[in-house]
């Protein structure tokens, strides 16, 4: 029996997650430039550190100040052949048979990489990612934090240990079946859509599940816990630093649609950011 909540807006103890989950595609969309990555993972978390080596197309790994870690596995690009060949197994329910598919032991592969550098390792990604994450997850009694992964009602049920918790939209997810897709699952949140209804498979977007701009980044936010970091920014002194903000959009354009505020003051400017 599911145990499904519903959340006014997305909790914060689960934000790294969805960074982390995000970071995945863009390594993937820079050409694997760990740098470019690296300096996109700064303007969310601060101390957090992208691992170039146990990182590559499919996967990202991001280390923790305390020196543990986040696996997170990307999720599907429409320009690329092989993620959609992979999504067409994920909607017969290829990742529910007893012999897995070729994509879920490379990441089942991958995890045994990672695993043996960091011991503390939690699974996360959304769309087909969060669908590998959550099979690795039970596969190897990991911890993992999914976002509308791709789901299907056909297939066998699944096996392992089921401790993987997910997130969804309170929209109806054509990718996901909505919590159809969900029902061997135990822990589902349900969050209000935040992108545009109008907004390419906006139910579906990862952008619905991470921050927004004003809270970033997330060591200058009261109640969320960054390992071994203390609260060295009050926020309302990092709303004021209109440069920073500035900095942001100039690394994540396609999250953010930003105009450059006319304004020579430290005042933050409402109109620097949008949700496309």
């Amino acid at each position: 029996m599911s145990n499904t909540r519903e959340y006014d807006s997305m909790p914060t103890e689960d934000f790294e997650y969805s960074i982390a989950s995000q970071i995945a595609y863009d390594y993937y969309d820079n050409n694997n430039d760990s740098q470019k990555t690296q300096e996109i993972l700064d303007t969310y978390l601060e101390g957090y550190t992208f691992d170039a080596e146990n990182s590559y197309n499919d996967a990202s790994t991001i280390v923790r100040p305390d020196g543990s870690a986040i696996l997170a596995y990307r999720g599907t690009r429409a320009t690329n052949p092989t993620d959609l060949v992979v999504d067409a197994g994920i909607m017969v329910g290829t990742h529910r048979s007893p012999i897995p598919a070729p994509s879920f032991i490379q990441a089942q592969n991958h995890y045994n990489q990672v695993k043996n550098i960091y011991n503390n390792l939690d699974i996360t990604g959304h769309s087909r990612g969060g669908t590998w994450a959550s099979y690795i997850a039970r596969q190897n009694g990991e911890k993992a934090v999914v976002f509308n992964p791709g789901e299907t009602p056909f297939g066998f049920s699944y096996s392992g240990e089921n401790n993987t918790r997910v997130y969804r939209t309170n929209t109806f997810d054509l990718v996901s079946f909505s919590t159809q897709g969900y029902s061997d699952y135990n822990d589902i949140r349900i969050i209000p859509q935040s992108d545009p209804m109008e907004s390419w498979f906006g139910s579906h977007n990862l952008t619905n599940f991470l921050p927004g701009i004003d809270m970033l980044p997330l060591s200058s936010v009261p109640n969320v816990i960054i390992p071994n970091i203390p609260q060295r920014l009050q926020r309302e002194e990092k709303l004021m630093d209109t440069q920073f903000q500035i900095d942001i959009c100039k690394e994540q354009p396609y999250l953010f649609e930003c105009k450059k505020p006319k304004i020579k003051s430290r005042k933050p400017s409402p109109l620097l950011y949008q949700r496309p």
